[in-house]
């Protein structure tokens, strides 16, 4: 997996790095599963909510990939070799196998992610990443609650 850390990188904060990295890695994860989902389902809620998240986090990707540039850090490119082993395994999956998969992972990530952005605004040093992972929070939050009523709603 390609990762980063040059020059002005290692002026950030320990929790400023790992967070970047983080995000950075989850964002490629979520488009790629994302898009996935609109394949190997039959469920229209689960496409549609696939899709909806592959779309926010290939948006959040790029303004991330905007203030990693300004901040001279290289951000990942692929998958993480345990993220790739699993999206291997999903492609696999179809229908109903593949949305009880899908959406109990997303709910996971999601649970995670929204802990890990919340960790950097409050705890990151620097202004402009802590601004991103607070506007990112909160659609982190209603993207881990959509996939909760989603499986609640027996549509997964």
């Amino acid at each position: 997996m390609g990762c980063f850390c040059v020059s002005v990188a290692q002026t950030l904060s320990k929790t400023d790095r790992r967070f970047v990295r983080k995000a950075a890695e989850n964002s490629l994860m979520e488009v790629k599963f994302g898009l996935l989902s609109g394949q190997n389902t039959n469920t229209p809620e689960v496409a549609n909510g696939g899709l909806l998240t592959a779309a926010y986090h290939k948006q959040a990707m790029d303004t991330l990939r905007q203030l990693a540039r300004k901040k001279n850090i290289l951000l990942p490119i692929t998958l993480s070799e345990s993220e790739q082993s699993r999206y291997d395994k999903m492609t696999h999956l179809q229908g109903t196998k593949f949305d009880t998969r899908y959406v109990n992972y997303m709910i996971e990530v999601h649970a995670r992610l929204v802990t890990l952005f919340a960790m950097e605004v409050k705890k990151g040093k620097d202004a402009e990443l802590k601004t991103w992972a607070s506007t990112t929070l909160v659609a982190l939050k209603q993207h881990l609650q959509m996939w909760k009523d989603l499986q609640k709603g027996g549509k997964k």
